[in-house]
């Protein structure tokens, strides 16, 4: 766990009552979810007041930078006092305070006096979490995020369909979870291994579940950032809709791991428009301003052996099916920044 910036330690501690009086004006959220964790990780009651000097902890949001997350953390004698320029700061205060509390072997807790500066080293602070391989579950996902949230991280990258499975609903194209969601076997001992756990794997997020997650992640000021692979790792998608393929090859969703053929027709205007109908579905879900799309990883044997493919490519002069795959890459990424 990174050390603050700086500590300094000062004379007298402070002991924590059954019930504690927080004073905030401008950190709601902040302190809605302090009295959550504070009742239910240490059994501490909360109550807000109104007056600053009757209050055993102070939360003072400046507003004065929106974008910082530099934060001071205070424990005095007879109080405690958190202060920064924005309500993320003030939540990482709170994350500092929380280490402080669950290292004291004390019940009811009492923490030495000193003084915590610190600010971030990195901006993008980011955990990933692949489930295209293995369907975790809402609940697993939510205790990723408070785990994230007591580190700090800021940034949950959230890996959703690959060759393996397909994790997210759309509402356009039901199949994709219907069919795509779902395996009847998993490969286990890595890549090149030839053993199989024997028993079938399934799962996906209902876009509701999605919105609940992403008000989760809010909350603890945790960006998420949605992977949906292409033009490569498309197996899942392919098996649910085979027209998307580049080849005529009728597949299942793969039970083995590692890079695979299937990969989408990208020069087929209908394939065009299914990725672009998932990708705006996505964007409307998340409300985000990064989206993962890969673009790597894409073996050519189908489009070297696809027609329509192979005149494309001379068509527009290409040296390589190479050069397909990044002015396609390039025509994604200009439809994302567009919506």
């Amino acid at each position: 766990m990174p050390l603050p910036d700086h500590i300094e330690y000062q004379e007298g501690t402070f002991l924590f009552p059954e019930e504690l009086r927080v004073y905030t004006e401008q950190a709601v959220s902040t302190f809605r979810y302090m009295k959550a964790e504070l009742e239910k990780r240490f059994d501490i009651r909360v109550k807000q007041t109104g007056q600053q000097e009757n209050a055993d902890c102070v939360l003072l949001n400046t507003r004065r930078n929106s974008q910082s997350e530099a934060y001071i953390l205070t424990v005095k004698s007879t109080c405690i006092e958190m202060q920064a320029d924005d309500e993320t700061g003030l939540f990482y205060a709170l994350q500092s305070l929380f280490q402080l509390m669950e290292a004291s072997r004390e019940r009811p807790v009492r923490l030495a006096a000193q003084r915590v500066k610190d600010m971030p080293r990195f901006s993008w602070r980011s955990f990933m979490l692949d489930e295209a391989r293995f369907f975790k579950g809402e609940k697993e996902v939510l205790r990723l995020l408070d785990v994230m949230a007591q580190l700090k991280m800021n940034v949950f990258h959230w890996h959703l369909t690959d060759d393996q499975g397909w994790r997210i609903e759309i509402k356009k194209y039901p199949l994709l979870t219907k069919i795509g969601s779902k395996r009847k076997d998993s490969q286990s001992g890595g890549f090149n291994s030839k053993t199989y756990i024997g028993e079938p794997h399934e799962g996906f997020y209902t876009q509701e579940q999605i919105r609940r997650i992403l008000a989760y992640a809010k909350e603890r000021h945790i960006k998420v950032v949605p992977e949906i692979e292409m033009p490569g790792h498309a197996s899942a998608a392919i098996a649910s809709y085979p027209w998307l393929s580049s080849s005529d090859e009728k597949i299942e969703v793969p039970v083995y791991f590692g890079k695979l053929y299937s990969v989408y027709n990208v020069v087929d205007p209908k394939v065009k428009a299914f990725l672009k109908d998932v990708v705006s579905e996505v964007i409307d879900l998340f409300q985000c301003d990064v989206i993962h799309i890969g673009g790597d990883e894409v073996r050519f044997n189908q489009w070297e052996a696809n027609p329509a493919v192979v005149a494309y490519k001379k068509e527009k002069g290409f040296a390589s099916f190479m050069d397909i795959q990044i002015e396609f890459t390039n025509y994604m990424s200009r439809f994302i920044q567009e919506r």
